[in-house]
Parts: structure tokens; sequence; C-alpha cells
């Protein structure tokens, strides 16, 4: 497993890098391969015996896989993306409600929900006609971090915790995303966006050990 995460860091920075010198044709590279490496790493730690937990979460990351190409391209995709990870989300959300009892923690969701009112009052009147697909998206990743919580709450294991951990940092990178594409960006928006993108998806893989 250590290697896994080695090459994952190791891809994920160069990544970075290559995104911050602008050289296009190596993030076309290291962009997929860093997260087809968290993918194989989903495939070893399951030693591909994939029970319907892991399936999703595969999935998951399948189809961030394919919102990852579609926000690497020059032409402007985002809605395409936005939809990819939207699936991804829901596929997240199916796997910690198999693994988890409905029981809503009002610790966890009033800050959450607060926070998500408060972030979406200054970012939805900068999303034009994004407006209905960034709320949509919004909403599903708040859904996705609530039910990471529920899982958590129910299993009370390191797993858990993974998941746990994995959907904030998930939420912390879309909404650096969003607020750099929709509000005004800053300096290091991509180095911020990509790293805890990285850290989120290698978390919530961590989960199947």
């Amino acid at each position: 497993m250590l290697l896994f995460l080695t090459f994952i860091t190791l891809f994920g920075l160069c990544h970075i890098i290559a995104d911050h010198y602008h050289k296009t044709h190596f993030c076309y590279i290291l962009k997929p391969l860093t997260t087809l490496t968290i993918l194989s790493l989903a495939l070893y730690l399951t030693e591909f015996e994939l029970q319907y937990y892991a399936l999703l979460i595969i999935f998951g990351l399948l189809f961030s896989l394919i919102g990852d190409i579609f926000l690497m391209l020059k032409s402007d995709k985002f809605m395409q993306g936005l939809v990819s990870f939207l699936i991804a989300h829901i596929f997240y959300i199916v796997a910690f409600l198999d693994s988890a009892k409905i029981d809503l923690n009002l610790y966890a969701i009033i800050p959450i929900t607060l926070i998500g009112i408060g972030y979406l009052t200054v970012l939805l009147p900068k999303t034009g006609n994004l407006k209905i697909p960034v709320l949509i998206y919004a909403l599903v990743l708040q859904a996705m971090v609530i039910t990471a919580d529920m899982f958590y709450q129910t299993a009370l294991t390191t797993n858990s915790l993974m998941v746990l951990i994995g959907a904030i940092w998930f939420m912390l990178s879309d909404s650096i995303l969003a607020f750099a594409r929709f509000v005004k960006t800053f300096k290091f928006a991509q180095p911020a966006v990509l790293s805890t993108y990285y850290i989120a998806q290698t978390f919530i893989v961590l989960s199947l050990k």
C-alpha cells in the first residue's frame, strides 16, 4: 500500500507543478494517471474481490476520472465535468448509506447546512445560467458529507473515519474550485483544488482497507 501512496503523491505533485507552469501536455497525462493510481489502490485493497460497497466506490472513481478529463480540456467542458462528479457523489452516497443507519446527526447537519447556505449566498449570484446545476451539485455534495458522517456515527471504525475525512476534503476542494471559477480566483487556487481533491479521493479509497 505504501508504494501506491508514494506514487499517488508523486504523480499528484508532478501534476500540480506541471499545471502551475502551464505544461498542458504533461497535465493531460498526469491528472488521469494520478486518479488511475488511486483507482489501482482501490483494486489492490479489495484484492479485486468487489463487494457491493467496493463496487460503488470504484464506480465513483471512474466517474471522477471522466470528470477529471472534462475539466482539464482546453475547451470549456465544465458542465460535463459537473455532471460526472455529480454521478460520482451519488455512487459515494449510496455506498455510505449501505453501511450506515438512517440516523441524522444534528451536530453535523446544522453546521454543514449553515456553511452551505452562506457559501451559496455568495456563489449563486455569480454562476449565471449555471445557477440550477451548481445548486443541485452543492446539495448533493452536502448530502455526500452528511451520509459520510452517518457512516462514521454508525460504525465508529477507522474505515468510516477515512470516509468522513475524505468527504470533508472533497467538499473543501469543490468549494475552492467553485469560488475560484465564479467569484474570484487567487494565486494558489489550482494547487489547493488539486491537492485537496487527491487527498479526498485517497482517504475515501482507504476505507476499503
